[in-house]
């Protein structure tokens, strides 16, 4: 339960070159959401292990995120349907 650097953007892996040719080894972007619109940025080799950490990172923040909010809305509607028994 420690805090952790997230970002919340995607890893991608691609052998593209510039001029369409495949590359022999892959190159890495973060592909992100900005104004509604998706962007890569390009990842240094260097940096790979750190952002695909926090990368992991924000994911499973996603998905707890998901599941405090199935439970949350579950309770809302046991709590509802207790006071619907009670007031009759």
């Amino acid at each position: 339960m420690q805090p952790q650097s997230m970002l919340p953007a995607s890893l991608i892996e691609r052998f593209l070159r510039a001029g369409g040719s495949p590359r022999t080894a892959p190159a890495y972007y973060l592909s992100r959401s900005e104004h509604g619109r998706s962007t890569l940025s390009y990842v240094k080799k260097q940096d790979l292990a750190v952002v695909r950490q926090h990368c992991a990172a924000y994911r499973v923040f996603q998905q707890n995120l998901k599941q405090w909010r199935r439970v949350t809305s579950a309770l809302q509607q046991r709590w509802k349907q207790l006071q619907q028994a009670q007031s009759r």
